[in-house]
């Protein structure tokens, strides 16, 4: 709720006050980071989740494309599209492809995001 009314301090002190951080924690975190322009403290997040042990979802991976295509992180982009590969997710999430072709072409390479789908 915090993130959404764009009080991102308020959502991280409670986040970080939650007996358990759990995927769907993170990612909201993550989300709010990434939907009010703080992509890399959004991927700051996603690293941090990854360190605590936690797989991303396919919400985590689609709202990390869009921090990745909002700093012009185009290498931490490709190792997240890696990751979606390796999980088949592209074939049967198309929110995820959609968010994949967007965030290439914010990184100046859409050639690469329709490539993806062949």
């Amino acid at each position: 709720m915090y993130a959404k009314c764009e009080m991102l301090e308020n959502a991280q002190k409670t986040f970080d006050e939650l007996a358990v951080q759990n995927v769907v924690s993170w990612t909201a975190l993550i989300t709010g980071y990434a939907q009010n322009g703080s992509g890399e403290k959004a991927l700051y997040c996603f690293e941090q989740m990854r360190r605590d042990g936690l797989s991303p979802n396919e919400s985590t991976f689609s709202c990390i494309l869009k921090a990745c295509g909002a700093v012009g992180d185009f290498w931490k982009g490709c190792e997240v599209h890696v990751e979606i590969m390796k999980a088949a997710l592209l074939e049967r999430d198309i929110v995820i492809a959609n968010a994949l072709v967007d965030m290439y072409a914010k990184c100046g390479d859409i050639g690469k995001g329709t490539n993806s789908f062949q």
